[in-house]
């Protein structure tokens, strides 16, 4: 058995989207389960991050094969794919100015309007323009003679959507750093002070979705341009090494993203509208993190090292992971009781 440089970045890839996956739905399902009112915003931010982790849902379903086995369903995930990214930013825009006020206070209600149809134009030229080249359209480009791909939505040479996805982005991330820098009067109660101590948290979070937008907007400007000029790099284990570390790149600024603003949730309850933040919760989030992490590790490596697993014992191993996992949360919660029961003796006594 040879360990490469291939399958450790594989099983960094495939860890990395596991992990996305359980935080970001844990986080979605927390964010709809303990709201104080169900809101629009908050359908928007708890839906917009159960839709992350079921993009990662799919995104290891397809990492964690191998990729000639793949290549068929590509067609569907190719364009699916790049979804996240439009709706990311504007979901991002979107809570993040009803959660600082500003869209109550009338000051973005204009920049929002700007932003959705940027947006919607992003949306219609991926779904109907066709700025992206196909699976298919990216092989037959390296077959020698053949026509270089043309994009159908270009503007002096330049496709459209390079022009409208990096300033759609970087507008989102700039209004959300505006609005958590100048946020309304809270009408929550201790609000203002719950805003200011999850703003670095926020921020943080909105630089590095920044920095996920702009590369991903550098890699599909490169993608788009080399095909049209026929000059992309053959299909070789190089060129696969740098997919996927283009792909754990990415992933991992997401896992940062959701870190980040999983932290601002659970300690502050910014999208849930609790007046007082529970401890159980960041204790549950903490947790959470481990399982995403242990779990990510252990079925990533089995998938992805050179090991003779059959199929059942990646899911035995799957099943006694979650029932360890189980035991030891109910064993935390029974402490925590006992612990928050003597801590009340001295009141009842």
């Amino acid at each position: 058995m040879v360990i490469t440089v291939l399958h450790l970045l594989d099983w960094a890839i495939i860890a990395i989207s596991f992990f996305n996956t359980v935080a970001l739905l844990w986080l979605g399902i927390t964010v709809l389960l303990n709201a104080e009112r169900r809101t629009w915003a908050t359908w928007v931010a708890g839906g917009g991050l159960l839709l992350g982790g079921l993009f990662f849902v799919g995104h290891s379903a397809v990492v964690g094969r191998n990729i000639l086995d793949v290549i068929p369903e590509m067609t569907i995930w190719w364009r699916i794919g790049w979804l996240p990214f439009i709706a990311g930013p504007y979901f991002w825009y979107a809570v993040i100015a009803w959660y600082a006020g500003v869209l109550r206070a009338g000051r973005h209600r204009t920049w929002l309007a700007i932003v959705t149809a940027l947006g919607l134009v992003a949306v219609g030229l991926l779904a109907f323009a066709d700025p992206l080249p196909s699976i298919e359209a990216l092989l037959a480009a390296q077959v020698p003679g053949a026509e270089p791909y043309a994009c159908c939505a270009a503007t002096a040479g330049v496709p459209a959507a390079l022009l409208v996805y990096p300033v759609y982005s970087l507008l989102c991330v700039v209004l959300s750093l505006s609005a958590l820098r100048r946020p309304a009067a809270s009408e929550r109660f201790m609000g203002d002070l719950a805003r200011s101590r999850a703003r670095p948290w926020l921020v943080a979070a909105s630089l590095v979705l920044l920095a996920v937008s702009l590369t991903v907007g550098a890699a599909a400007a490169w993608v788009l341009l080399q095909a049209q000029a026929g000059r992309l790099p053959d299909i070789s284990l190089q060129a696969l090494a740098l997919l996927i570390g283009f792909d754990l790149l990415v992933s991992g600024m997401i896992a940062v993203v959701t870190v980040l603003t999983g932290q601002a949730i659970v300690t502050y309850e910014i999208f849930t509208g609790k007046t007082l933040p529970r401890g159980g919760l960041l204790r549950h989030w903490r947790r959470s993190l481990v399982l995403a992490a242990g779990y990510g590790a252990l079925i990533g490596g089995s998938l992805a090292l050179p090991v003779p697993f059959d199929p059942i014992w990646r899911l035995m191993l799957a099943t006694a992971l979650m029932t360890l996992f189980f035991a030891l949360l109910s064993w935390r919660s029974y402490l925590d009781r006992d612990r928050s029961i003597v801590g009340l003796r001295p009141f009842v006594a």
